[in-house]
């Protein structure tokens, strides 16, 4: 009958419809997806359903079954779910693209740090090769030093002992004071005498002695050096350079003086003897210790200190 092919026909179109609408879904869809697996399942039941009837009408959705236009809007949306999910999101996009830049900024970093690192051992190295030879510089000059100090102490001490001072005792005069014999003394008496330097060293005088004694049976071995007569203190005579000293007299000396000159002028024999006697200790530029003793006679005649020819009292 007429009406019976025209019902047929729909049914087998609707068909195919959803046969193709399910190949193409699960050409586009992975096949774990369980959407398309339960749509591809009701498609199945749909077109079977279709077939059994044999009357080519469609099941209404109110009786529990799909009909041919919901399959292919399941179909559609599982696809369209599908290429959301397998689209990467642009967050995704920043992400990776962030994390490349920072590996490269990252391997920048590292690349200069180990450059950075050459260049200060670099330095270090050269520092070090740098300290080194200003050592051995330092050293070298310190030993150089150290040999023309030597040298020069050498020398000096050579030109010195080529070189020593001379210092000797010259020009011993009586200043004589207030004439009253036995009366007090008005201007005091003193001796004068000059310390000079002939020779053609320094001469540093640090100690001496300076004695007036009345002797009347000439001197002794041994100086009687006076303790009155010591002098103490320092002070230097380059060569050719002296320096006058005193003696103040005590009473009993000037006394002697007086009665000698008194006596001799009443042409009667003096029998005493006034010496003046002493001696100067001093270094020379290398440290030695050198020593000049120096022995005078008052002679009443000339009223002069004469030197004496005593190796013991007179020497340098």
């Amino acid at each position: 009958m007429v009406p019976d092919r025209g019902v047929k026909r729909p049914g087998m179109r609707g068909a195919a419809v959803g046969l193709a609408a399910i190949f193409l879904c699960a050409a586009s869809t992975p096949a774990g997806n369980p959407t398309l697996h339960r749509a591809e399942h009701q498609e199945q039941a749909q077109s079977e359903s279709g077939q059994g009837h044999g009357n080519g009408h469609i099941t209404s959705p109110r009786q529990g079954h799909p009909s041919r236009p919901a399959a292919a809007e399941v179909a559609d949306q599982g696809a369209q779910s599908h290429d959301e999910r397998s689209r990467p999101h642009w967050t995704e996009v920043a992400t990776a693209i962030a994390t490349v830049v920072l590996a490269i900024i990252a391997g920048g970093q590292a690349f200069l740090f180990i450059w950075q690192l050459r260049l200060m051992r670099r330095g270090v190295d050269d520092a070090t090769t740098a300290a080194d030879a200003a050592k051995e510089s330092a050293d070298a000059a310190k030993v150089a030093a150290e040999q023309s100090v030597e040298g020069n102490r050498l020398a000096r001490d050579e030109f010195a002992a080529n070189h020593p001072p001379h210092i000797i005792v010259r020009r011993v005069s009586l200043d004589e004071g207030t004439w009253f014999f036995n009366q007090p003394v008005t201007k005091a008496w003193k001796i004068q005498y000059i310390v000079a330097n002939t020779g053609r060293g320094k001469a540093s005088i640090f100690e001496g002695n300076a004695t007036v004694a009345e002797v009347e049976k000439g001197l002794p071995a041994i100086p009687p050096f006076d303790d009155e007569g010591d002098f103490s203190g320092t002070f230097d005579l380059i060569a050719g350079e002296s320096t006058p000293q005193f003696v103040y007299l005590k009473r009993e000396v000037v006394d002697a003086f007086q009665s000698a000159i008194m006596i001799d002028g009443g042409k009667l024999e003096y029998k005493k003897s006034i010496y003046f006697f002493g001696y100067v200790q001093y270094r020379d530029q290398i440290g030695i210790v050198r020593r000049t003793a120096f022995c005078r006679l008052f002679d009443l005649k000339s009223r002069r200190f004469v030197a004496v020819a005593d190796p013991d009292y007179e020497y340098s």
